[in-house]
């Protein structure tokens, strides 16, 4: 990818209408802020070349990867890729070592990422490791029945440039307000589009009540807010008019 934004002149291209970062996310995360100001706000304020939002691992097991030091560069540590002796340490006080999750949200310098086309770092990104990922993979026997085959699939990320940069940032954000990933099924526990839904409309209940809304508490239904009113806790006048003292009906689209 960082190599097609060079290739295909986007990141000239950047840098002609004066663009100085960029914000990047995961798809997968229905919580994600779009161009948070306040992630760009801090970015600058430190002259971070790249810098990484991050959430505290709810338990050991969870699998997120870790924001961590690898021989005293930055960088992420798969879960894959955490025994599980390293992934239940400690501190003192009882709290987990590693327990600074990336949730694939970062904002890169246009300035920084044109650096990596160049010189020495050109040949260095040009052979970013590769990760390795244990799968199942659906195929067919001798016979054309269906089956699977362990297999390991060889993955690069993202975050595997952060050990190229001069100067890294991490900065905590509050689990539910910007991190509800989706990553399974209707029937796991956890993670699925029930819990991306309640995690959303639960952000726009707390909205809704500190503008002076109310509504059913004991209901479970839907309460969602278009971002084209207002952009998360952003730009909330217009908001705050059309629902300051009225009794929400749930479930409810505020367009």
């Amino acid at each position: 990818m960082f190599e097609a934004l060079h290739k295909e002149g986007v990141l000239g291209d950047m840098e002609k209408r004066g663009i100085e970062l960029i914000s990047q996310y995961c798809v997968d995360n229905i919580l994600a802020k779009m161009a948070d100001p306040i992630f760009a706000g801090y970015c600058f304020d430190k002259q971070a070349d790249c810098a990484a939002k991050f959430v505290t691992k709810l338990h050991a097991k969870e699998p997120v990867g870790l924001l961590c030091l690898k021989n005293g560069r930055p960088g992420v540590l798969e879960y894959s890729e955490l025994d599980e002796n390293t992934a239940s340490r400690t501190n003192d006080d009882g709290s987990l070592y590693y327990n600074e999750s990336h949730i694939c949200m970062n904002s890169f310098r246009v300035d920084f990422l044109v650096s990596l086309t160049q010189g020495d770092r050109k040949e260095a990104l040009s052979n970013l490791p590769f990760h390795i990922e244990k799968k199942k993979i659906p195929t067919i026997d001798e016979e054309g029945s269906p089956t699977t085959v362990d297999a390991w699939k060889l993955e690069q990320f993202i975050f595997d440039v952060f050990e190229h940069a001069r100067n890294f940032n991490t900065i905590e954000v509050e689990r539910l307000e910007e991190f509800s990933p989706l990553k399974n099924g209707p029937a796991a526990g956890s993670d699925n589009p029930l819990s991306c839904r309640t995690h959303l409309s639960n952000l726009h209940k707390r909205l809704a009540l500190s503008l002076g809304a109310d509504f059913d508490r004991e209901s479970k239904e839907m309460l969602e807010i278009s971002p084209l009113v207002s952009a998360g806790f952003e730009d909330t006048d217009h908001l705050k008019q059309l629902i300051n003292g009225k009794i929400l009906p749930l479930p409810s689209h505020i367009q």
